[in-house]
C-alpha cells in the first residue's frame, strides 16, 4: 500500500523543525506518511501490520520502548485521538521526556469516530480497531505550560489544516 500523502502545509511544518542531523520519532505512523523528511534518522512506531512500522507496538497497552533525551524530534500527528484521553495524557508525557527538544502534535478539532477507514477494503488500515476515534480534545487540553498553538499554512494563507486540526509544538 502506497502512503497517502501528506498535505504540504503538515509536512513544511514538520521540516521546518528538523535539521539534516536530526533523529525523529514519529508514534501511531501510520503508512509512513512522514517518513521523507530528510533527518538522519527515522523511526515510526505503529501497532497495525499492514503499515509496516519500524517498530510494531500496541502503544494501548506497552509505554514508549526508549529512554529519555533519545530522539531530536517526536512527531504525534493523527495519533492521540486513537485513544484514550488517560492513556494519551501519559503517552505524551513520555514523548516529552524521549524528545531532546520539541514534540510536534495534531489531533482533529471535530469528532469524528473514523470508522469509515475501518470499514473501507480499499485502506491499508481496513478491519483495524486501532484506527477508531476513542478520545475527543480541545484547546484546554493543552494549557499546561510549554504548548504552544501553531497555524499551517499554504503560502501566505492559512491552510483547511490549520482549520480542521489542533496544531501544537512543545518544546523543552
Amino acid at each position: 500500500m502506497i502512503p497517502t500523502a501528506p498535505e504540504e502545509s503538515v509536512l513544511n511544518w514538520i521540516r521546518h523543525s528538523c535539521l539534516p542531523s536530526d533523529s525523529v520519532l514519529d508514534i501511531g505512523c501510520g503508512e509512513g506518511r512522514y517518513k521523507d523528511l530528510s533527518v538522519e534518522d527515522y523511526v515510526g512506531l505503529d501497532s497495525w501490520p499492514a503499515c509496516n512500522p519500524s517498530f510494531l507496538i500496541d502503544l494501548n497497552n506497552v509505554d514508549i520502548p526508549f529512554p529519555d533525551d533519545s530522539f531530536d524530534i517526536v512527531l504525534m500527528i493523527d495519533f492521540i485521538e486513537h485513544l484514550s484521553k488517560r492513556r494519551s495524557r501519559q503517552l505524551i508525557a513520555q514523548a516529552q521526556d524521549i524528545c531532546k527538544r520539541e514534540v510536534l502534535l495534531m489531533t482533529p478539532v471535530f469528532w469524528d469516530s473514523n470508522k469509515d477507514a475501518l470499514e473501507d477494503f480499499h485502506s491499508v488500515h481496513y478491519n483495524n480497531l486501532g484506527v477508531v476515534h476513542k478520545s475527543h480534545w480541545n484547546e484546554s487540553d493543552f494549557k499546561s505550560p510549554g504548548w504552544i498553538k501553531e497555524k499551517l499554512y499554504s503560502g501566505k494563507i492559512e491552510s483547511k489544516t490549520s482549520k480542521e486540526m489542533l496544531v501544537y509544538r512543545w518544546m523543552k
